[in-house]
């Protein structure tokens, strides 16, 4: 089987995405390299995504990092408010965004 170099560069990009030891809620979102997002049509909703994404959110635990909150906790006080128990207990899911082949 012949691989040409385009093919060996894919190869090695979902080989390192595999085994990387960050960025693993955007490995959730995007299971393999290679797929373009294709986001909810309404504005907020899609803002809210891409800011969990880049750790740009309002989240305590984000806020808390920065020294703008006195404790990451949530609200009900049995975690950390990050993205993961945000999903959780909002009931959150990235099936709301698509992804296509590119």
């Amino acid at each position: 089987m012949h691989f040409n170099n385009k093919d060996k560069m894919r190869y090695e990009w979902k080989r390192q995405w595999s085994i990387a030891e960050t960025g693993h809620d955007t490995r959730e979102l995007i299971p393999e390299p290679g797929k373009r997002l294709c986001f909810p049509k309404q504005r907020d909703i899609r803002m809210s995504y891409v800011r969990l994404l880049l750790n740009m959110s309002t989240l305590n635990s984000t806020l808390f990092g920065y020294g703008f909150v006195d404790s990451p906790n949530c609200k009900c006080e049995n975690s950390n408010e990050d993205r993961a128990h945000k999903r959780q207990h909002e009931n959150l899911s990235w099936s709301a965004i698509s992804t296509n082949v590119l």
